[in-house]
């Protein structure tokens, strides 16, 4: 399926809070521990947000296989018409986080470790963690 939303992207260089532009809201990041991505992994790389394009995968736990985005996003009773506006993080082609999801296994904070655990919030409002 094609996306009629217009392609965008916004680079997160591990600072708190993210704008990701007029009517897409912003996404935060709580220091945790032991959840949400591995704060060690946060800065230098190329961390990026942007919309769906089609085909995307991700692997939530290593003793699992990878699955289509698609198929978790209907798992998971994200509704179809936020789908296509879901701020995708990605590090260079990996898929790192899915609100509404999840996090990468590759990405995820080990138990114990420092994490960043990131929330999509629309005007003010939490959406999907």
């Amino acid at each position: 399926s094609t996306s009629t939303s217009p392609a965008w992207r916004v680079a997160w260089r591990g600072e708190e809070e993210v704008d990701l532009g007029p009517g897409r809201g912003h996404v935060c990041f709580e220091r945790v521990s032991g959840r949400g991505l591995a704060a060690s992994l946060a800065t230098g790389a190329d961390w990026h947000f942007m919309p769906r394009a089609g085909g995307e995968k991700i692997r939530l736990d290593a003793r699992r296989p990878t699955r289509t985005l698609k198929n978790l996003l209907q798992e998971h009773d994200v509704p179809e018409w936020q789908r296509d506006r879901l701020p995708l993080l990605f590090r260079g082609d990996a898929l790192a986080w899915v609100p509404g999801v999840g996090i990468a296994a590759e990405f995820a904070c080990e138990a114990g470790a420092e994490g960043l655990f990131p929330s999509w919030r629309v005007a003010g409002r939490v959406s999907l963690c």
